[in-house]
């Protein structure tokens, strides 16, 4: 870090000397110039380069001291913390895991104190420990999975009142995380020396009945959201083909060329396919969206039809309407008797006529 003033001064030094002596990129002087140039580019490369340690020094710094302040805030809560629910072990023992996890993956992190992280670890394992140890003890009592009993049983409650598919998403998420929690405690039993065995076994049987339960309402909200995403689709898809309709009405209106008929129907299509491609898990809609393709497909094709017979019938009406006029034209001039009359013809009275 000492070093840093002395490569801003080689920088400044060096332009001093190449802004100072015009000169001294002649071949007379042996361009001194080159050296100098050198010299100065390889010092302002070692700046950027201290520049980038410097904020990346910084950074680990400031993410070491953050970690550190989150472990002692949760340190501090943990000692307030009576641990008389099963909940308040959970919650804390998610958080001694997430944030031990956050330790390990700073580790990575260049230029971090490791010791420092070596030593928030070792503290978290030895709080996971003790609150572990102390957790299996809770679960020894028959009523200490009672909360997550009840936990289940409210939400089989909540399930009967979903009318949407958000709201049956919210409340399965709300149950995988107790699925969460109870794989954590099953996890904390089979990693601890337990020595009587037969109460490490029935704790994990009690949470396996909770898990059970736990599963077939998983089962059921699934069947729930599936049946209300198909209503859902339904209605959302009686909507999207009435748009459709009024669609085709409208650019059949407005197409007033066959290439404008073209156009519309080709953008028409594309809303087709996207619709297809949004509703691609209902096949009941997809023959639908088939029939309705071709329908707009014969629609605009008899737009079309018509519209190049209008053109046509326009096109031989205006040809018929010009050899009718260029034969009177010629009926005209065969009354003629001189040049004066010809070119006064075609002069004026043409014109006029």
């Amino acid at each position: 870090d000492s070093y840093s003033g002395l490569y801003a001064d080689l920088v400044r030094n060096a332009q001093n000397i190449l802004d100072g002596y015009y000169w001294i990129s002649q071949t007379e002087v042996f361009q001194l110039s080159v050296p100098l140039d050198a010299i100065r580019s390889t010092a302002n490369a070692a700046i950027d380069e201290f520049e980038k340690v410097t904020a990346m020094r910084q950074s680990a710094t400031q993410a070491a001291t953050s970690i550190r302040e989150k472990i002692t805030k949760e340190f501090t809560k943990l000692k307030g913390t009576s641990f008389r629910t099963i909940e308040d072990f959970v919650e804390h023992l998610a958080i001694l895991r997430t944030l031990r996890g956050e330790v390990i993956s700073m580790k990575e992190i260049r230029y971090v104190d490791k010791d420092l992280l070596q030593t928030l670890e070792n503290e978290l394992v030895e709080q996971t420990d003790r609150i572990s140890l102390h957790c299996v003890t809770f679960l020894g009592d028959e009523q200490a999975l009672t909360p997550f009993a009840k936990r289940v049983e409210n939400k089989k409650g909540e399930l009967d009142a979903i009318k949407k598919v958000m709201d049956g998403k919210k409340l399965e998420k709300e149950v995988t995380q107790i699925g969460t929690d109870l794989e954590m405690l099953i996890d904390i039993v089979s990693n601890l020396k337990i020595e009587d065995t037969s109460m490490a076994a029935k704790i994990i049987e009690n949470i396996s009945l909770i898990f059970t339960t736990l599963n077939q309402l998983k089962a059921a909200i699934r069947s729930k959201i599936s049946s209300l995403a198909s209503n859902e689709a339904s209605a959302e898809f009686s909507a999207q083909i009435k748009l459709v309709d009024q669609t085709i009405v409208n650019y059949l209106d407005i197409a007033d060329t066959p290439e404008k008929a073209d156009e519309l129907f080709n953008k028409l299509a594309v809303q087709m396919e996207e619709l297809e491609a949004r509703f691609a898990d209902y096949d009941q809609f997809i023959s639908t969206i088939i029939e309705k393709r071709e329908e707009a497909g014969t629609a605009f094709d008899n737009r079309k039809s018509q519209l190049l017979e209008a053109r046509n019938k326009r096109a031989i009406g205006i040809e018929t309407a010009a050899q009718r006029i260029l034969k009177g034209i010629v009926k005209k001039v065969e009354t003629f008797t001189t040049q004066d009359q010809i070119n006064g013809y075609f002069a004026g009275d043409l014109m006029m006529g």
